[in-house]
């Protein structure tokens, strides 16, 4: 029932700052988000057999939308492209729209 710890360097390449590539920032941020959103039960409902429980996804899809947070607030207009899909994404579970 608990999330492994394969999801880290994806969060590490989204954590590179203005040194990081775009386009594999954005691609692991789509990563994440799909990966972190089978824990949560309103995006879940029509799986029977989930093996992920929401608290083992809570922390890091928390960090995720951190980081999503920082890049809206940023002054850079690319910032936007990189959000934009797993923004996109999150709001199919409520528990991201919460968080």
């Amino acid at each position: 029932g608990n999330l492994s710890d394969d999801w880290r360097p994806l969060l590490r390449v989204l954590h590179l700052g203005g040194a990081g590539d775009a386009f594999a920032q954005r691609g692991a941020a789509i990563s994440l988000s799909k990966i972190f959103l089978v824990g949560c039960s309103s995006f879940g409902k029509g799986l029977t057999n989930k093996p992920i429980t929401y608290e083992s996804v809570e922390e890091p899809l928390q960090a995720l939308v951190s980081w999503i947070a920082s890049q809206l607030q940023s002054s850079s207009s690319s910032s936007l492209n990189l959000v934009t899909s797993p923004l996109v994404y999150l709001m199919k579970s409520s528990e991201a729209r919460i968080l």
